[in-house]
């Protein structure tokens, strides 16, 4: 079972416990109907109780649900998701993982 969470300045995400539709288990759009869509978007859309910076950025870590560089990117711009995009040799400055 994956479970996916989101902290930031002033406002966490619901625990969302991922179904996989996959042979692998969950998927890329998995990730997209039960997470980015449902809580990723409206928070970044102003549709929860808290103050949204205009600098805010999402951070994913390197996790294979996130999708490929390409397969996932242009999903997320369309619901309105600014993306913080790391290199793939990057270190992985995801605060949750200590968590």
């Amino acid at each position: 079972m994956h479970v996916w969470d989101a902290i930031s300045q002033n406002w966490k995400s619901p625990l969302v416990f991922l179904r996989g539709t996959g042979k692998k288990g969950v998927t890329a759009k998995d990730y997209q109907e039960q997470v980015l869509e449902p809580v990723v978007s409206p928070a970044f859309l102003g549709l929860y109780d808290y103050m949204n910076s205009p600098d805010s950025q999402y951070i994913e870590d390197q996790a294979s649900i996130h999708g490929t560089h390409r397969a996932l990117v242009e999903v997320k711009s369309d619901l309105g998701i600014p993306l913080h995009c790391q290199l793939a040799a990057s270190p992985d400055l995801n605060s949750i993982e200590d968590v």
